[in-house]
């Protein structure tokens, strides 16, 4: 199948010119790709942030040049793109790498189209087996009722995050770009388009892009990872044991934001709760019977309706451990860093046996990969790899397991889960010799 371009009107916002410590010059681009808007909720202005993108370019660098595809975390509801230059991303820059961060639409805003005298409402989007997006003009993406919660409607993130990936490819040769040396990266909720981008939307036309190299850290594998459900239950107890009591990886204090739905307890421009499964799902596990509940129940009780068309679609978004043993771009490099391993809301929705189960899975479709995770609950002594790292943090020192397939180890100079390692593992996917 051929991917074809749909690409609206890019808008040039601005262009800033500027230099990096080491003096290489670069400009910064203000680019939007997409037709959606909201009004800002303190100036009441139209805002199109949600489909906004800031392309960061190196002057002087060879062409074509590789291109990092950042995308941003924040519980598909908030968070921002990057869009001013950072120590990270001069280093980049440096080394002859352009870097591009992206915004999104978010599932508890709503969004719309057309002229603000006559706007209309964003559309629903439908998916096909093969992960194809279409849009669905005339039907409002409300007309979509949520089952448990808000990653329902994470279509329209993910829709958004293609586009401006088919933006960027198309004016690739504009700004020298080798849009087929590209590296992907992102925190959090940013892992559902990095992964659909790689293991989905690039499966249906490999000649449009080609990601070669990922580093996704606090990272999610399946989802949902709030109001959670079978798969990824099935995820925690195939590793730790599916007899093992909620109460060890959980706390009873985040049963409820975790089990259960959070967005049920907060305001939304969009219906992001069903408040009568949160209430039968939060009684039921949440409660009195909190200490005695087994993954194993939650398991065979919290299920996602594959089997129903209206409800099938979301694997294409939801599942990366089956999308990418279904496919994925040749030569790919995969780099997973994951510390939290606590019991608390934070840490359940980016543990470190996400990271473990990242190597698993990656392992099994053979993809190249590193992985770093702390020890977390329940993790049996075979888990503990023979190469450890201490590593200083905010949150004070972690120390890291490492596996790697194909035999990755902290570059000289550099230390375990570092900025500077990160960019010298983009380097050697895209073919090039770098310094820090």
């Amino acid at each position: 199948m051929k991917i074809v371009f749909v690409v609206l009107s890019t808008l040039l916002l601005s262009v800033q010119s500027h230099f990096t410590a080491a003096g290489t010059e670069y400009n910064i681009e203000t680019i939007v790709y997409g037709k959606y808007w909201t009004k800002d909720t303190k100036t009441g202005n139209i805002t199109r942030e949600c489909n906004t993108y800031y392309l960061f370019v190196p002057l002087n660098a060879s062409r074509p040049m590789p291109l990092i595809l950042e995308i941003h975390g924040g519980a598909f509801v908030g968070g921002d793109p990057t869009k001013k230059p950072t120590p990270q991303i001069e280093a980049y820059l440096n080394n002859g790498i352009a870097w591009a961060s992206t915004d999104y639409r978010f599932v508890t805003t709503k969004y719309y189209y057309g002229d603000e005298a006559n706007p209309i409402e964003e559309e629903y989007i439908e998916i096909d087996s093969n992960g194809t997006m279409t849009l669905i003009e005339g039907t409002p993406l409300s007309n979509y009722h949520v089952r448990v919660g808000r990653q329902e409607y994470i279509t329209k993130s993910v829709y958004d995050i293609s586009q401006a990936l088919l933006n960027l490819a198309s004016s690739s040769a504009k700004y020298g770009l080798d849009i087929h040396r590209l590296g992907l990266t992102g925190g959090s909720a940013g892992g559902a388009g990095i992964n659909y981008l790689t293991y989905v939307f690039h499966s249906l036309d490999p000649t449009v892009y080609t990601p070669v190299s990922i580093v996704y850290q606090m990272a999610q594998l399946d989802y949902p990872v709030e109001n959670v459900l079978d798969r990824v239950w099935h995820l925690w107890g195939s590793d730790i044991g599916f007899e093992t009591k909620l109460s060890l990886i959980l706390s009873k204090s985040a049963c409820g934001d975790v089990v259960g739905n959070p967005f049920c307890k907060e305001a939304s421009q969009t219906e992001v709760c069903n408040s009568t499964w949160n209430d039968i799902t939060t009684a039921k596990y949440c409660g009195n019977a909190f200490e005695e509940v087994t993954i194993d129940q939650l398991l065979r009780t919290q299920i996602w309706p594959v089997y129903r068309p209206e409800y099938a679609h979301l694997i294409k978004l939801w599942y990366a451990t089956e999308n990418m043993l279904f496919y994925h771009p040749p030569s790919l490099k995969l780099y997973v860093v994951n510390f939290l391993n606590g019991t608390s809301h934070l840490d359940f929705v980016h543990n470190a046996l996400y990271a473990r189960n990242y190597a698993l899975y990656a392992g099994s479709a053979n993809i190249d990969y590193v992985v770093y995770y702390t020890d977390y609950h329940g993790m049996t002594s075979k888990d503990i790899s023979s190469e450890r790292y201490e590593v200083p943090g905010l949150f004070g020192h972690s120390v890291f397991n490492k596996l790697s397939n194909f035999g990755w180890a902290p570059p000289k100079g550099t230390k375990a889960t570092s900025d500077a390692e990160q960019l010298l593992f983009h380097c050697q996917a895209m073919s090039l010799t770098c310094s820090i």
